[in-house]
């Protein structure tokens, strides 16, 4: 039996805590994420122990390990699971809902962290609206409690010299592979078992030593000053790191080893030792493991049935709610289901296989059926708000032998092989959104077109951006590809279009630190860096396509909406006024102001304009058709101008038509 450390407790608390005001937005944690790092090296520590002090007293037995580890994991987390469905089924739309599904079949199979690896970034704003993200981390340690028991065992009958040798070489492959992948597959850096290993290896190496001496430290100097140094590191990483730092990676060496010499070193003759093990801390510690597990589905249902951002006195309360639930299912479910006199091994295994298949029979059925998109009475009125009834270009993406993707169709009139391109849009995902009037407007003026790009990347010529979601180098290989393409297809006219305030004043919020730009010259990120390159590489880009006898046209941006209209209409249709007068009253009220969105875009149009001084580009500025008395509309009674807070529907691309005509007069493009 291993002796009950508090201080250990203590330290769960150390990394939980973090972890919930980091999902919460709470700047002053921005590196909060560490604590699910923290976790690693605490589980790695605990489990590595029990399986060395079986095998050193013969007892070692894969069926007992396995099921210490269903009683830990399981019962909590299919609680919560379960309570899930039902604010899933009333409150998310089918998109969302498909997605919670196939979260229900993943989790069981521990196999979320490759699921939410297919889907989005952990970093980026749809994240925060997924309930179930957080076990991505359960199951990287059921992987790695998969595997590492019989990877323990064989090692161990070659002696402890091969054990160490072996384990020390994992962990720098381990570590070696997540740095580089940090950088260059920074979303499988995170996710995925091969980079996070070695984390789980720092707790598992910790506890072969503590194993072999046999002994804590007994210089209470080098206790006090190691002690004190971990939980320096510890902090140092909660509050230093951020988004925007490669993770996991070499800095992640900080947080993990300052845990390490936490565990090695803390003890009642130190103050570190004293203050993890006080109450305060060891009574989140107990209930840490519920509390990681409640804290995401609760904020992400409160941010997905809130029409505003809430505040941050807002999730002060939601974190006293995460903790006061934690503190219920500790008491009414972990602990009789650790109780081997309340349920047997038997009982737990059968229980854990009819769950798991439960869940996953609802995660195919919710898969199958995409979400329900017909289980309110009002949905067929709610989509309608969104789709204007015209079917859109076909724009798919490719992908390279290398893993590059890109998206490439072509629009407008048909034209013979030989002949040029009259008309060629260059953007990201803003862009893409505007192939529906440009392909309509092709058509009627005889004229060929095309669409060029990939979403969240600038047309910008020798400008990449640090994004978690993309790879390093692919936005300046996008806009070399549009700047060969129009010189190979001898493209007339260059539209360019582009999330800009993106790139020019980061992402919006706590995510301020994504999506900078970078040159050659200028690697680092920041607000000032990514201006810089941003009015270098339009000056660059404009100049490029004209000196190719292109006439260019920018787009500037269309307004940001700081509510999300689905959210809007869904709660409408709910409420059988879709259509009415109460709609568009709705609607307007929740509209961004036309002054924030003249302040969110003042930098970049200022840069644009300026850009195009001098030369015969031409600006077109599509906000002119939404903001109106002082509000930029986010949709109307019959319909919405946005599916989400700053993509166009397909209504809104078309009432834009218009403002394309002058791309495909004759003197533009022939």
């Amino acid at each position: 039996m291993i002796q009950y450390r508090r201080e250990i407790d203590g330290l769960r608390a150390l990394a939980v805590l973090p972890v919930i005001f980091f999902h919460a937005g709470f700047e002053a944690f921005s590196g909060g994420f560490v604590g699910v790092d923290v976790f690693f090296v605490i589980s790695g520590y605990l489990i590595t122990s029990l399986i060395l002090l079986d095998i050193q007293h013969q007892t070692f037995s894969l069926r007992n390990f396995y099921e210490r580890r269903a009683r830990r994991i399981l019962p909590a987390l299919y609680f919560v699971m379960a309570t899930c469905i039902p604010f899933a089924w009333f409150g998310l739309q089918a998109a969302e809902l498909r997605d919670f599904f196939e979260s229900l079949f993943a989790v069981p199979l521990f196999l979320s962290n490759h699921l939410f690896l297919s889907e989005s970034g952990y970093f980026e704003t749809a994240a925060e609206l997924k309930p179930l993200l957080h076990t991505w981390s359960l199951a990287v340690e059921e992987q790695y409690y998969l595997l590492f028991p019989l990877l323990l065992l064989g090692l161990w009958k070659m002696g402890k010299q091969a054990t160490w040798a072996a384990l020390v070489f994992l962990f720098m492959a381990s570590l070696g592979l997540a740095h580089w992948a940090s950088v260059n597959h920074p979303s499988a850096a995170f996710f995925t078992l091969p980079t996070r290993f070695w984390e789980l290896l720092v707790g598992s190496l910790l506890a072969l030593h503590v194993h072999h001496s046999q002994a804590k430290p007994s210089n209470e100097r080098l206790a006090w000053v190691g002690s004190a140094s971990g939980l320096g590191l510890i902090v140092f990483s909660i509050v230093a790191f951020s988004k925007a730092t490669p993770f996991p990676s070499l800095f992640t060496l900080l947080p993990t080893l300052g845990t390490a010499m936490i565990i090695l070193y803390a003890s009642p003759a130190n103050w570190v030792g004293r203050l993890l093990a006080s109450k305060p801390f060891v009574g989140v510690g107990l209930i840490s493991y519920s509390a990681y597990l409640w804290h995401q589905p609760v904020f992400a249902f409160v941010r997905e049935f809130s029409l505003e951002k809430p505040s941050n006195l807002t999730f002060l309360g939601l974190i006293a709610l995460v903790l006061l639930l934690a503190t219920l299912t500790w008491h009414w479910v972990e602990k009789p289901f650790r109780d081997r006199t309340r349920f047997t091994g038997r009982a737990i295994f059968t229980w854990a296989a009819l769950a798991s298949a439960l869940l996953c029979t609802l995660g195919v059925i919710g898969h199958t059926q995409k979400g329900f998109p017909d289980r309110f009475e009002n949905t067929a009125d709610f989509e309608k708000l969104f789709v204007a009834g015209i079917a859109e270009p076909a724009c798919e993406p490719s992908t390279d032998s290398d893993g590059f993707r890109k998206i490439f169709c072509e629009l407008g009139a048909s034209r013979k092989p030989e002949a040029p391109v009259n008309v060629a849009l260059f953007g990201d995902s803003h862009a893409a959104r505007f192939v529906l009037p440009i392909d309509l407007l092709g058509k009627q003026h005889r004229m060929s077109a095309a669409y060029l790009g990939l979403g969240g990347c600038p047309p910008l010529i020798g400008v990449d951006v640090i994004a978690s979601t993309l790879e390093r180098g692919w936005c300046a290989r996008v806009a070399q590809l549009q700047l060969d393409y129009a010189k190979t297809m001898q493209v007339k006219t260059v539209i360019l279009a582009s999330r800009w305030s993106l790139f020019t004043n980061g992402d919006e919020g706590k995510r301020k630190k994504n999506y900078f730009l970078v040159d050659t010259e200028l690697q680092s990120t920041s607000e000032k860096n990514s201006r810089a390159v941003f009015v270098k590489g339009l000056q660059r880009t404009i100049k490029a396509y004209e000196s190719l006898g292109a006439q260019v046209f920018i787009v500037l941006q269309v307004p940001q909406q700081e509510a999300h209209p689905k959210k809007i209409y869904f709660g409408l249709a709910q409420s059988k006024v879709i259509g009415t007068e109460t709609a568009a009253r709705a609607a307007r009220d929740h509209s961004v102001s036309s002054e924030k969105h003249r302040a969110a875009q003042l930098f970049n149009q200022t840069a644009i304009r300026s850009a195009v001084e001098g030369t015969s580009a031409k600006v077109i500025d599509p906000s002119t058709l939404f903001c109106k008395e002082g509000k930029c509309l986010i949709g109307e009674k019959d319909r919405a101008f946005y599916y989400d807070h700053d993509h166009l529907t397909s209504h809104a691309a078309l009432m834009l038509t218009p403002f394309f005509e002058s791309v495909f007069t004759p003197e533009h493009v022939q």
